[in-house]
């Protein structure tokens, strides 16, 4: 039962974190492991190359490929391969779907698509397939997607988007190549079920010249195409020399075509004479333009492989009030005055504070460029939220929320709470903890062991220990995200002695012991508990203070030092292990907030529970803390 409750605990959380910002619209992909099951690959086959996972859209694909979009529990996964044609006559149904011309591969992928409109955009549906002209779905037949604020559905087919193609070679026998990969057929031969597109297509055979082409393939249409193969050992007459030079160039980010001289490229490659040549292309506000000067060679294939050069900006912000929560577009959350820097281009800024009104604004990014813009929150005047301004019906500051205001519903007030949690969770930093000073008292829940360690703690005790006493730079915390772990050593300067002037003794499965103290033969039994705890759970901070809960397990050893053996006067430590586990609740009072270092103070109590060897142990500990939070982790 206590494992289910933290469980839930965890989920809650989990839950409110991954809660998506903008709706009907896919905001990130990530690469979990791989759980496809063999229904959910309907049009994606895995041989001869099995699916490859990305983590972004491709700008476009070549005929035959396909790209995939899988749902699993609110994250979505890219895989591109070949496609499986023979899908479209099995069972389920495959529909397909033309892309929409306003739209293209890169993004129409990242919209959500339903069966039906609906206010919950977790409903969309789970897999969907992409290529560069459809969308495929399995036993859908209209698709309903949120484009600008509206509705909008497109309508799918049963038929096939495939046609044929009949390959002739003269001499026959050649392997078919399409796209660089062998399509295990040679000609002559029909391959059906191609998806319509232009194919790269090439033949090869063995002492005969390797010769391509590219052939156009229509929906519902045979296409018939020669080739004449011209042999290694056929006489070739040159007349005259080369003049001219190759010059491919490498896809462009953005739509924005190469000069070279005075010449607008459509193509990426182009024959040039040779000799020196000017090669221009402007990526706008997104990428540095590129301006140079190229040497093409005479009979030479020249490649132009200078990468692409994203432009960033950096904005800074003034908040006011200063402990207002800043986000910006699904990057990491600051609280006050922030500083970001970004790809250029246009982003949503969202401000938040609790008692003020949320503020939302277009921002734009400019290359190299720092720019500074102020955001200030207005207080809501109506907090109670009944349409009165709170100065009019004197509510919740003289009535209370609910003495003589309207009761707010439990819906709302959850959702209300769940939004101050969510938005504690994005802006919670890394931060390290250690203590410096502190003290430990310790309680065992077992009345004999507690009357055993009595007769110890008669003696000299304190200093500095994990059993009552001082505990000094042993507790190291990792907090983030509202996630909180923590790892206590115990230490020990000294044990509990035994000074008593009577004999105790000690049974155990193996022998019998006698304990007492004999300054003159340097007897002075003690008791050592060396231990080490790791606990996991979660944090949420209100102004200065935070509060935790954890779960965590301690080792233990408990160590019987100088007992003296009944059966031969020899001298023996004898060692309990006494492991346990334990629920920790962790109060914290920040003393000075400053940027990176924080120091606060604490006090932890441990519950014990579960089943133990010898005894649970009840802790409180209270202390001095030092946190601290880099400055690279809140900058990124």
């Amino acid at each position: 039962m206590l494992k289910a409750v933290h469980m839930l605990l965890f989920l809650i959380i989990f839950n409110v974190v991954s809660k998506p910002e903008h709706l009907f619209r896919v905001n990130s992909f990530s690469l979990p492991q791989d759980s496809d099951s063999t229904s959910h690959s309907l049009l994606i086959t895995s041989t001869p190359h099995p699916p490859t996972r990305t983590d972004q859209i491709p700008n476009s694909l070549n005929p035959g490929e396909i790209l995939k979009r899988k749902k699993e529990n609110g994250t979505y996964t890219l895989k591109t391969g070949k496609i499986d044609t023979s899908a479209f006559s099995l069972s389920p149904t495959i529909y397909h779907f033309e892309i929409p011309r306003w739209s293209s591969l890169a993004e129409i992928a990242r919209f959500r698509f339903y069966r039906s409109p609906t206010d919950n955009q977790n409903l969309d549906t789970e897999v969907i397939y992409f290529d560069n002209e459809h969308i495929y779905s399995v036993d859908i037949s209209t698709l309903y997607f949120m484009r600008r604020g509206e509705w909008e559905s497109i309508n799918g087919t049963r038929k096939s988007p495939t046609g044929s193609l009949h390959l002739h070679s003269t001499p026959a026998g050649a392997d078919v190549y399409f796209f660089g990969e062998f399509t295990g057929f040679q000609t002559p031969c029909t391959i059906d079920g191609l998806i319509a597109g232009n194919y790269e297509i090439e033949l090869f055979l063995p002492n005969y010249r390797f010769i391509g082409r590219n052939v156009k393939v229509l929906r519902d249409t045979l296409i018939r195409t020669s080739f004449e193969l011209l042999s290694d050992f056929d006489p070739i007459h040159i007349i005259g020399e080369k003049t001219h030079g190759k010059l491919i160039l490498p896809h462009p980010p953005v739509n924005s075509p190469f000069k070279v001289n005075d010449s607008v490229l459509h193509q990426p490659e182009i024959l040039l004479m040779e000799g020196e040549h000017s090669l221009k292309w402007n990526g706008g506000n997104l990428y540095r333009e590129i301006d140079t000067t190229l040497f093409i060679k005479a009979g030479e294939l020249h490649y132009f492989n200078v990468p692409y050069e994203r432009l960033h900006g950096t904005i800074n912000i003034n908040a006011h009030p200063e402990e207002m929560l800043i986000c910006i577009d699904g990057r990491d959350c600051h609280t006050g005055n922030s500083s970001f820097t970004l790809p250029t281009g246009f982003y949503t800024l969202r401000a938040s504070k609790s008692g003020y009104l949320e503020e939302k604004r277009k921002i734009l990014i400019s290359p190299d460029v720092q720019s500074r813009i102020s955001v200030i929150l207005q207080p809501n005047l109506d907090r109670d939220g009944d349409g009165f301004p709170d100065s009019i019906d004197r509510c919740p500051d003289v009535y209370g929320l609910f003495m003589g205001c309207p009761r707010m519903r439990f819906t709302d007030a959850f959702a209300i709470k769940l939004d101050e949690v969510r938005e504690y969770v994005q802006s919670d930093s890394l931060t390290f903890g250690i203590s410096v000073l502190g003290t430990v008292s310790r309680f065992p829940g077992q009345k004999e062991f507690a009357d055993f360690l009595t007769s110890f703690s008669s003696g000299r005790f304190g200093g500095i220990n994990n059993y009552r006493g001082l505990s000094s730079l042993n507790k190291y915390q990792l907090s983030w995200r509202g996630l909180q772990a923590q790892l206590e050593l115990g230490q020990w300067a000294s044990g509990l002695r035994f000074k008593r002037s009577d004999t105790l003794t000690l049974q155990t499965k193996n022998d019998t012991y006698y304990v007492y103290h004999d300054s003159l033969n340097n007897i002075e039994p003690a008791i050592y508990i060396p231990s080490t705890a790791v606990s996991l759970g979660m944090r949420y901070k209100f102004d200065n203070f935070s509060i935790a809960y954890s779960l965590g397990y301690q080792w233990e050893n408990i160590i019987v030092d100088q007992l003296i053996s009944s059966s031969d006067g020899s001298l023996h430590e004898v060692r309990f292990s006494n492991n346990w586990w334990f629920h920790q609740l962790t109060l914290t009072r920040d003393l000075v907030s400053t940027a990176t270092i924080t120091p606060s103070v604490y006090c932890q109590i441990k519950f014990p529970f579960g089943p133990v060897a010898r005894t649970r142990w009840y802790s409180l500990q209270t202390g001095l803390q030092i946190n601290y939070s880099p400055s690279w982790w809140r900058e990124k």
